[in-house]
């Protein structure tokens, strides 16, 4: 039985001795890996953000939902502390909770949003040398995964003189290089903007880039460093720019571009990750 001071400890602790295991789509049986302990203060997203990008997500699930944001059929396997045990999913929830905003190569992105959280099978096994008992956990997983090639729109939140930085669904960072910007664009250092802006030559600047503008751009790589995502993304190809100068354009917006009929966006059915 667990000890008074142990169980007040659990809430903190629960978040930072994870261990998950996924399974990719085409095994039907839980993968044995594992992740390494977080701390809460290591996680640099606030709780509005990932508020917002739950929203975010969760309004793209049930209406125009872009492509890069899939749902899947997910089991977790997650290694709960025993005194957590007489509520056994209570736990896998926490769990899951510090999961968020994380890359994961086995869901193949970050993950965004879970529901309908529910334990599969009646036992749990003991890690050995460990201490933490094994649960299984089916969600509904929504899960951000950009591709290159996609379209996604950015809210502009630094400006410089050789790149455009912004945020995707206020959460994600994505960056544009000077070498990835249309030739038209020149940056204009005495613009009233923090950092100047980027504005086109071939229309007076009337086409311009600046802080707190909307921006759509093309993905043109995806990376991943302490399971932190980061989008590079390029403003030469056709349709791309100043949202309302692209609409404007006759070109759709990436809600439109990146829309599908089907819950993940990429007019297929869910995979079921793990049996």
């Amino acid at each position: 039985r667990a000890s008074a001071q142990g169980r007040q400890t659990l809430g903190g602790a629960l978040p930072r001795v994870a261990a998950l295991f996924l399974a990719v789509l085409s095994n039907p049986s839980p993968l044995a890996g594992s992740a390494r302990p977080r701390h809460a203060h290591s996680v640099p997203f606030s709780l509005a953000a990932m508020a917002a990008a739950a929203r975010s997500a969760h309004h793209a699930s049930t209406s125009e939902t872009p492509a890069s944001v899939v749902t899947k059929s997910a089991v977790f396997k997650l290694g709960i502390h025993p005194s957590a045990m007489h509520d056994a999913l209570g736990g896998a929830k926490e769990l899951l909770d510090g999961m968020l905003m994380r890359h994961h190569h086995q869901l193949g992105g970050v993950l965004v949003s879970y529901a309908d959280a529910r334990l599969v099978g009646s036992d749990a096994r003991i890690i050995h040398q460990a201490g933490y008992c094994d649960v299984h956990v089916r969600c509904t997983a929504r899960v951000f995964c950009p591709k290159p090639g996609r379209k996604l729109l950015g809210v502009v939140n630094k400006v410089g003189a050789d790149f455009v930085g912004m945020l995707v669904m206020g959460v994600f960072n994505a960056s544009v290089s000077a070498a990835d910007i249309s030739d038209e664009f020149i940056h204009n250092p005495i613009d009233a903007s923090p950092g100047g802006c980027w504005e086109s030559a071939e229309d007076n600047g009337e086409h311009r880039i600046a802080v707190g503008d909307e921006v759509v751009f093309v993905v043109k790589a995806v990376s991943e460093h302490d399971d932190v995502l980061h989008l590079l993304g390029s403003l030469k190809e056709e349709g791309t720019g100043e949202a309302t100068r692209v609409a404007r354009a006759g070109y759709s917006l990436p809600e439109s571009i990146l829309s599908g009929g089907s819950p993940n966006g990429d007019g297929e059915r869910d995979g079921v990750v793990g049996g």
